[in-house]
């Protein structure tokens, strides 16, 4: 409560306008605030933004119209992000443009379930991920909700871990370094030690998606439906080409109360890529699968990386207290799941008969992990919206702190 306290006090001077004031030709303003973040890979992050927006009229269903922002930030264990994004929306025209760049480190990324069975040396699960990456999407209304888009980006990835740890997530993937193990002796035992391994790789990636969105609001969605379906391809490693697609609907059964469900896929062709891996293409911002708080906040971020990926989840949102325009104070409860489709990993038991996991999409709810959680949301005004929230799965409670709703 405390953290959402923060964020209203600091952005209410950005976002305390009367609603006679946003007018189509309203004036550019800028501001400047202080806000908080967390996530259980890394921990508390201490964040500045500062942003430059004309607001839209008060009854768009989007907050502005144009903005630009920067923001940064640093957490307790020694993450960190520098972003910057533009959003242009012609409402009257039918075009959308958006764009980002970022810079980050994240020294905890992801999480396995333990060593290999019987390995018994020093064992390092997380990865330290290095990233540099920017994109550029343009949307065209085709008629009425359905929409077209286009993205292009590149992605600049730097991976670096236990070669174990490395070898179980991206079987495909060809390390910077030769594998020290490679030329022993038929029958030698791999040292059991710390060996790091590192992974660099540029991706330039394509995707092209259609858009259906009836959604009332897109701040805080009441009713409505956001579908989208696409093909992408990439340069990542020998290349892949993909499909991806996620549907996404809202219903309001009595006024403060919500209830959303979502569910989606991707689809790759084989590949040594480990960005594509971890990321859904999404419209209008892709993020990060599977585990974080945008595709399951039961898991570590990036917990998994697949070739084929199935996600869902549900969600009620009921306005403890609701102020109108000026904000609301929301609880939260959902269930998150997913399915990560991995190749085999060179360590897994080959013996005659084994079942080993493949990295081709099935759509089956078998072997989905699931989570359940729940929380609390702040709103201010229209374009503020801080989560708390807590959720468990495989026996363990994370907690993240997050601006925007999950979906």
């Amino acid at each position: 409560m405390a953290t959402g306290f923060l964020l209203a006090l600091c952005a209410s001077p950005m976002l305390a306008q009367e609603p006679d004031t946003a007018r189509a030709d309203a004036p550019m303003r800028t501001s400047n605030f202080p806000y908080l973040l967390a996530t259980p890979n890394d921990g508390v992050f201490g964040a500045f933004r500062v942003i430059r927006y004309q607001q839209a009229p008060w009854d768009a269903r989007v907050t502005n119209l144009r903005e630009m922002s920067v923001d940064a930030a640093y957490s307790t264990r020694g993450s960190y992000f520098v972003r910057g994004d533009y959003k242009r929306l012609w409402l009257d025209e039918g075009w959308r443009l958006r764009a980002s760049v970022q810079a980050s480190r994240e020294v905890r990324f992801g999480r396995s379930d333990g060593p290999p069975e019987g390995f018994s040396g020093e064992y390092r699960a997380f990865l330290k991920r290095d990233r540099a990456q920017g994109w550029v999407d343009v949307t065209r209304r085709i008629n009425g909700p359905l929409h077209v888009a286009l993205r292009s980006s590149l992605d600049r990835i730097r991976l670096r871990g236990d070669r174990l740890e490395v070898s179980a997530r991206y079987p495909l993937t060809r390390t910077d370094e030769p594998d020290p193990c490679a030329n022993l002796p038929a029958g030698s035992p791999c040292p059991a030690a710390y060996i790091p391994a590192t992974v660099t790789q540029t991706d330039a990636h394509a995707r092209a998606a259609l858009v259906y969105d009836t959604r009332d609001v897109e701040f805080n969605p009441n009713r409505g439906l956001l579908v989208e379906a696409g093909l992408f391809a990439g340069s990542g490693d020998d290349g892949y080409t993909g499909a991806y697609g996620i549907a996404r609907g809202y219903v309001s059964p009595r006024a403060g109360t919500r209830l959303t469900a979502r569910y989606g896929f991707r689809a790759l062709t084989r590949t040594g890529a480990v960005g594509i891996q971890h990321g859904m293409p999404a419209w209008e911002a892709p993020f990060t699968t599977l585990g974080g708080p945008n595709s399951h906040r039961a898991l570590p971020t990036g917990l998994r990386s697949a070739r084929g990926l199935l996600l869902g989840g549900v969600e009620v949102r009921h306005d403890l207290l609701d102020f109108g325009g000026l904000g609301a104070i929301t609880l939260l409860a959902f269930a998150d799941g997913g399915r990560a489709f991995q190749d085999p990993s060179p360590l897994a038991d080959s013996a005659p008969g084994a079942t080993l996991p493949n990295g081709k999409l099935a759509f089956t709810f078998d072997d989905w992990t699931w989570g359940a959680g729940g929380g609390l949301g702040i709103r201010v005004l229209r374009a503020a919206q801080l989560n708390i929230t807590a959720a468990k799965a495989n026996g363990e409670t994370r907690w993240s702190v997050g601006s925007g709703w999950s979906w």
